[in-house]
């Protein structure tokens, strides 16, 4: 069946089936795994499309399928043990018996999964197209360079052989292009930032000590955790009363709170841990200023969630922060530059009338559910001509 017969079938924003094959998804045994595509999914089926989730997750136990609908987003889930071809062609099966055919296939991170979307290209002609949220191929990283040669092979594949390769931040995007991963048809779609952070009443004020916060996955690789502690024990040697709330955590938990007390910085540093995420817009609506000093983000949806719940950003050059951290929403500091981060600091706390949170939030727009959704739907709709 030819492209041109398929177009027809999803020139409607109502009828387009679309398929997500991701490498990465909420679970049972981790509900915020790949929370982002998600999002993605939920906002496509709030602008009209039928999008079906099919995701493989190893675990020792036999083979055990969760299928849930809810309104136009069907969600499958198998867990698998043993060989993941074996797993991914039993879950198209039950895939296709339960919920059908796609007129558009969606992978989610390049990866095995995709074989499936290559070869219903191959066979039924459906079209496919990549959403990359994947921070390996950012040279800070360099996952991608050290994958084998078979590999990097296939992934060339993948994006030449898709309608649109889309990325959540200009600067991936660039680094997809500069291995050669070559597509006529880029482009970028944003993370969703959930409504309520929009929503949230800002609780600063000019007096008292002020807040600065850090939400993180504490992975010290990229974030830079420790140095955004050594910033802090040079802004403390300023007049300013502060001190750093820090939300998360991950791998490298202990080692950053142990380097907090080595530091003697437990007086001025508080260590939250994990929050559901409506306390961490509450977070956001108390801080003074949110600070990101990691090494490399592929997009960095914090800063998304900073500027949604108007809240001032002092960040490095990472993700999608020089898109969004201007003399309104704050100020953008070198790698690595720990004096500069603390100057930075000191700037926005001690100028706090600079940034009104009303110009802030408006600011944030792009990535609300309700926009990337229809923008989703767009890219469903006209795959390669928008």
């Amino acid at each position: 069946m030819p492209w041109s017969s398929i177009m027809p079938l999803i020139t409607g924003l109502m009828s387009a089936r679309v398929l997500y094959l991701t490498a990465w998804y909420p679970h049972r045994y981790d509900a915020m795994y790949g929370l982002f595509v998600r999002k993605h999914a939920v906002a496509a089926a709030k602008a009209g499309a039928e999008v079906c989730v099919l995701y493989l997750h190893p675990q020792d136990g036999t083979l055990d399928i969760d299928c849930r609908t809810e309104g136009s987003l069907t969600e499958i889930t198998v867990y698998y043990r043993g060989s993941y071809l074996a797993a991914l062609h039993r879950a198209w099966s039950y895939c296709r018996s339960h919920w059908g055919m796609p007129q558009l296939t969606q992978v989610n991170v390049v990866g095995r999964h995709a074989l499936l979307a290559l070869w219903l290209r191959r066979r039924y002609h459906i079209p496919y197209i990549v959403v990359e949220h994947w921070s390996g191929y950012l040279k800070q990283n360099g996952s991608y360079q050290r994958r084998s040669l078979p590999a990097q092979l296939f992934f060339r594949k993948v994006i030449a052989s898709a309608e649109r390769v889309l990325s959540v931040s200009r600067a991936l995007t660039e680094s997809m292009q500069s291995y050669g991963l070559a597509n006529p048809h880029y482009g970028l779609i944003g993370n969703v930032v959930d409504d309520f952070f929009y929503n949230t009443q800002r609780h600063t004020s000019t007096t008292g000590t002020k807040t600065i916060l850090h939400v993180s996955c504490f992975d010290e690789r990229a974030k830079n955790i420790k140095g955004i502690l050594s910033a802090i024990a040079l802004l403390r040697q300023t007049e300013l009363d502060f001190r750093l709330v820090v939300v998360g955590t991950g791998a490298d938990y202990a080692d950053v709170v142990g380097y907090c007390e080595q530091r003697g910085l437990t007086d001025i540093v508080e260590f939250l841990g994990e929050l559901s995420p409506l306390q961490v817009a509450d977070c956001y609506s108390r801080a003074d200023v949110f600070v990101l000093f990691s090494h490399y983000e592929t997009a960095g949806v914090v800063l998304a969630e900073s500027i949604a719940s108007g809240c001032p950003i002092v960040s490095t050059r990472v993700g999608i922060a020089p898109e969004v951290v201007n003399p309104q929403t704050g100020l953008l500091v070198d790698d690595n530059d720990e004096a500069g981060l603390a100057k930075a600091l000191h700037y926005v706390l001690t100028h706090s009338s600079l940034y009104r949170s009303e110009e802030i939030r408006r600011q944030a727009n792009d990535f609300t559910s309700s926009k990337i959704g229809k923008q989703l739907c767009r890219y469903y709709q006209l795959p390669n001509q928008n």
